[in-house]
């Protein structure tokens, strides 16, 4: 399933990612394994700044488009 959205942190293992549209506020980053996702889209977009729940900085998003394996979100309970 593509999801349109936003990197706001990333690890050697995961990317945080904030789906468009839900970036106001504070928000609660999707964690999502990179063995999970089965491909990665950089979109040419204005980048956002996003307050992520209890941190005390506000990150820039990344604006991408994920494809991520359907059996995880469904898991997860996004799909």
């Amino acid at each position: 399933m593509q999801l349109t959205g936003y990197i706001v942190r990333e690890t050697e293992k995961a990317v945080a990612f904030v789906l468009q549209g839900e970036h106001t506020g504070e928000v609660k980053p999707m964690w999502v394994p990179l063995k999970k996702i089965d491909e990665r889209e950089e979109l040419d977009s204005y980048s956002p700044s996003i307050q992520i729940a209890g941190e005390g900085v506000r990150r820039l998003g990344i604006p991408v488009c994920l494809d991520i394996d359907n059996s995880f979100l469904k898991r997860i309970g996004v799909a």
